[in-house]
């Protein structure tokens, strides 16, 4: 990710979200405080948004409901003991999604999950409703809900920078 980094770091941008598991913070902590410290920089100028997911990277849907809340405030107490502040926003692991989720993530004081846009697709929306939060809730509590667009997903890590362009273009 350095490389990522300090592109950004030399730009005016919109604020990125950007995922580190537990395992891999804490190998960084050991091997590579430098580059922790310059992702804390651009945390702390708002240019880049941390976001939790349960610390051990589990399918959140297959655990206890109990030890989904745990693993998320692991993984927010590791974001703020490090970089000083209080994350919102979570990545879902393998991005499995059950419906009972919204109520345990609500409990950990999760405001929105970033979610595959396939979830909605087979759901009946078209792809140009897409660019907005959706609402979701169980047991009376609420967390809103943000596609992530599949092909980007696979686009920006694995094919040529040029064919991240083409598509954002499109």
């Amino acid at each position: 990710y350095r490389p990522i980094l300090e592109h950004l770091s030399g730009r005016n941008f919109l604020p990125a979200v950007l995922h580190l598991s537990g395992p891999l913070l804490e190998w960084l902590e050991r091997h590579n405080t430098a580059y922790l410290d310059q992702l804390g920089r651009l945390v702390s100028d708002g240019k880049i948004e941390l976001l939790l997911a349960g610390f051990y990277e589990p399918v959140l849907a297959s655990l206890p409901r109990i030890d989904r809340v745990e693993q998320i405030q692991w993984m927010r107490d590791a974001i703020r003991r490090r970089f000083g502040v209080d994350a919102t926003g979570l990545w879902l692991t393998e991005r499995v999604w059950e419906p009972e989720l919204a109520a345990d993530l609500a409990d950990a004081d999760v405001r929105y999950v970033l979610v595959d846009d396939r979830h909605f697709l087979v759901s009946g929306f078209s792809s140009d409703q897409l660019h907005a939060p959706y609402w979701t809730e169980s047991d009376g509590k609420r967390v809103a809900l943000f596609s992530i667009d599949e092909r980007l997903r696979y686009l920006i890590p694995f094919r040529p920078p040029e064919e991240t362009a083409a598509y954002l273009r499109e």
